[in-house]
């Protein structure tokens, strides 16, 4: 008799173990080479939280906004406002970059803040000038630029502000070219990404914001060169490396009282351009350089996430509908959608819901259009909805041509004219011109027949008179035979013979 080492219980036991361990070793078989498949392609981040209280992700391609928070807040612009000067100064001067400017006495009076030690009469080119707007935040560089574009520092805050108009920055007014707080100056950061994205597609803006030290040779005033240290320390490593970032590119940084930390910056991947806007971060203290300023982390994570998480797609010609064509040649309908090709960003991590809205109902069978028609002929427009939220609005076209049945054309409207309002008119004055001049005819056919017999009972009595006057003897009997003879014709000759 064997000798049981192991009880029943123990025996379950020992079998519930060993399932658990197999199931264990199947899962883990599985799931490592999920592992590796993850690690290859790269993880997908969570949606970023971050500390700054404004902040928008735009892209550049597009102008769509992928990620906001408080975007349409006012706040203040702080040295966002340098992108602004630097805009409108290349626009009105940009066609000569090394063209010599001197600064007044007014542009450099007074100057608070940063600067590059501008003189009186000192000569810089524009593209210096430039760069001490862009690379240091140069108040006094402001102030010079805007002389040289518009006359007068007043007069360039007013095209300042014109251009903020046209960029469809509808809550920004500026009131000066420095970013020094001002209760009347504002923006807001979904204004400010508008103003990043078209600073970064002046490329010659872009490398100079880019720029880590730009060197000023020496001018007129100075035997000096100026080194210039970039101050946005995702560009910059000469005051620290701890916030530099390879995939950033410029655009502004800088900090203000009512402003707090602000950081402009962009990125370029995969032919996918974005610009990044963080705005209002007060940390513990309020010097540029803190051990630990949170925008310039926020901003690495920001740039990683959005070119893992965000792809480009292309839509596909989508038919809409049917458009029902009269006196067509080869078809009866034309098919039509929107005019493509057009891009989109979208989070890779779902798939994108578009949904179209057109401007006419293509289930209305009343609706149509007239032959001929011609490919890609605009009919009317269709609105494009991603994810619920409005992306864009183009053209709905025809997808072929359509020829026309002129045969059937002309006897169309030959039948459209015996159909029209203006056959009835016409129609109408005739039968009553018709029956005027019947009335007229009739009128006159009836004052002639009275007027016969008025003449005709005339003579008649005259005839009676004269006869009863001679037989009383008061008048000479006539020589002739008297004949009155009425014939009732048409004439008015009726003959008295005496």
């Amino acid at each position: 008799m064997t000798k049981q080492i192991f009880s029943k219980k123990a025996r379950t036991s020992l079998k519930r173990t060993a399932s658990l361990l197999f199931v264990f070793v199947f899962m883990i078989s599985f799931a490592f080479p999920l592992a590796v498949n993850a690690e290859v392609s790269g993880p997908v981040l969570a949606d970023p939280e971050i500390k700054s209280p404004y902040a928008v992700i735009q892209n550049v391609n597009n102008g769509q906004i992928i990620f906001e928070k408080e975007a349409d807040t006012k706040i203040a612009p702080a040295s966002t406002v340098k992108l602004m000067v630097a805009l409108v100064t290349y626009e009105k001067l940009g066609d000569d970059l090394n063209k010599t400017y001197a600064a007044s006495s007014s542009a450099i009076k007074n100057i608070t803040g940063n600067n590059i030690n501008i003189r009186e009469n000192e000569e810089f080119k524009l593209k210096d000038l430039l760069a001490g707007v862009l690379v240091s935040c140069a108040n006094d560089a402001c102030n010079v630029v805007a002389e040289a574009a518009s006359g007068s520092i007043s007069q360039f805050v007013k095209d300042m502000n014109k251009k903020a108009a046209e960029l469809g920055m509808t809550n920004t007014n500026y009131t000066n070219t420095s970013g020094i707080d001002d209760k009347d100056m504002y923006t807001t950061a979904s204004d400010v990404a508008k103003l990043a994205a078209a600073v970064f597609k002046v490329n010659d803006l872009a490398v100079i914001s880019d720029t880590d030290k730009y060197i000023i040779p020496a001018t007129n005033k100075s035997t000096n060169q100026r080194n210039l240290l970039n101050k946005n320390h995702l560009v910059s490593t000469y005051t620290t490396t701890k916030y530099n970032y390879d995939s950033a590119i410029g655009l502004n940084a800088g900090f203000t009282d009512d402003g707090g930390h602000c950081i402009v910056t962009a990125s370029d991947k995969d032919e996918l351009q974005y610009v990044y806007v963080l705005m209002g971060w007060h940390g513990p203290s309020k010097s540029f350089n803190e051990d630990k300023i949170e925008p310039y982390l926020e901003a690495k994570e920001l740039i990683k996430w959005t070119h893992e998480t965000f792809k480009k797609k292309t839509i596909a010609a989508e038919l809409l509908g049917e458009i029902k064509v009269d006196m067509g040649n080869s078809a009866d309908t034309v098919v039509v959608r929107p005019k493509i090709p057009f891009d989109f960003i979208y989070d890779s991590r779902k798939e994108p819901e578009i949904t179209y809205v057109t401007s006419i109902d293509l289930s209305d069978e009343s609706f149509s259009l007239e032959a001929p028609i011609q490919a890609d002929m605009p009919v009317g427009t269709v609105d494009i909805i991603i994810n619920g939220k409005y992306f864009a609005t183009t053209d709905l076209v025809t997808m072929t041509s359509v020829s026309r049945d002129e045969f059937g054309y002309i006897m169309g409207k030959i039948g459209d004219f015996f159909k029209s309002k203006m056959l009835r008119t016409i129609i109408i004055i005739f039968l009553v011109l018709i029956g005027l001049y019947l009335l007229l005819s009739i009128t006159l056919k009836i004052l002639n027949l009275v007027k016969k017999y008025k003449r005709k009972q005339e003579k008649k009595q005259r005839a009676i008179e004269r006869r009863e006057l001679e037989e009383k003897g008061l008048a000479p009997p006539s020589t002739r035979r008297r004949r009155y003879d009425d014939d009732d014709d048409d004439d008015d000759d009726d003959e008295y013979d005496y």
